[in-house]
């Protein structure tokens, strides 16, 4: 498949596209396949309501439309770009479930989570069951792309194992965080793009170049993340925020914060930070604000998104291309 001609796109000044436009059908095929599965599987009338309400606080299936992007971007889709795109989702799912069990949240998605309506064993017993449909599934792929999705849902649960184990650790360094930003988040992303490539049996380099870019997005998009529960807006979000300080987790405005301030000022705010607060204190804000903290994790959301737009030079230019570099261009506005 020939290289498209290259051109600078890494201008993040673009105009924005509706970037999952191009695959929207396909994403309300996926939308049906889930809840089919999950119905199917569960065929239990007592589990109706619990079902109903995880496809009303379904959101814009960010996950499974790396999967389709990137399979649209290498050829055309097939029946197994839609089975693994559900795949992908349900595993998402699954995990958000226990995250909002781990991270004590009562919102997602801008509805009450499973753990705030029916309590925390529910949340996690439903998020089990989902996974254990996903087993059933990887049957119907091909045995090389079911390794993938095992491979990255094992990096996607070490990743969220690393950061529970240093709650309460105000020592990560910047470098400790992306590694666990890159296991936890972007091996998602990294593992979607990769699927979608693989199966549409696309040349080696170009999806290793999909898996890079989706690795980059990915750390970009946790690191906005991480901004929004700092400054966000609950309602923009649509999930709980300030969760982080909390549940005890050094993000990186925190980290580069604490690696600027004098050793007083250090030993205050670590006071600040070791006290769970379901909001960041002013004082903790002021000294964010004073180093500069957000606008240097905002640098960092640009220079990923950027290296991750780089990495699409490897495949035709497309509306699939346009479309990933869309996507990956809205998490730097998410913030801006």
């Amino acid at each position: 498949m020939p290289k498209a001609t290259k051109r600078n796109e890494n201008d993040l000044s673009r105009p924005q596209v509706p970037a999952l436009d191009l695959v929207s059908d396909a994403l309300e095929q996926v939308r049906s396949l889930i809840l089919n599965r999950l119905r199917d599987a569960a065929s239990e009338p007592d589990l109706d309501a619990l079902l109903d309400h995880l496809a009303l606080v379904q959101g814009k299936m960010l996950r499974p439309a790396l999967v389709l992007l990137s399979g649209e971007a290498c050829a055309n889709m097939t029946h197994h770009h839609i089975l693994a795109a559900a795949m992908m989702e349900m595993i998402h799912v699954a995990t958000l479930l226990h995250d909002d069990v781990l991270d004590l949240s009562d919102v997602r998605r801008s509805q009450p989570t499973v753990n705030a309506l029916w309590g925390n064993e529910s949340a996690v017993l439903i998020g089990d069951f989902i996974l254990t449909v996903v087993f059933g599934m990887c049957t119907e792929l091909p045995p090389e792309v079911a390794r993938i999705i095992a491979r990255t849902a094992g990096q996607v649960c070490k990743g969220e194992l690393r950061q529970t184990m240093r709650q309460g650790d105000w020592s990560v360094s910047a470098p400790e965080y992306l590694s666990m930003v890159e296991d936890k988040t972007a091996s998602f992303f990294a593992g979607c793009c990769e699927v979608g490539a693989a199966l549409s049996l696309a040349e080696p380099d170009q999806i290793e170049a999909l898996k890079g870019y989706g690795l980059d997005v990915g750390i970009a998009f946790q690191i906005v993340d991480d901004m929004m529960d700092l400054r966000g807006d609950d309602d923009l979000a649509g999930k709980s925020l300030g969760r982080d300080q909390e549940c005890q987790k050094a993000t990186l405005p925190v980290i580069y914060m604490l690696s600027q301030v004098t050793q007083d000022q250090r030993e205050l705010m670590l006071a600040d930070l070791t006290v769970p607060s379901e909001s960041p204190s002013k004082a903790l804000m002021a000294a964010i604000e004073q180093t500069d903290s957000l606008a240097y994790a905002q640098n960092e959301v640009e220079k990923f998104t950027s290296q991750g737009l780089s990495r699409l030079m490897e495949l035709p230019e497309t509306p699939a291309r346009h479309a990933l570099e869309s996507l990956a261009r809205g998490l730097v506005l998410r913030v801006t």
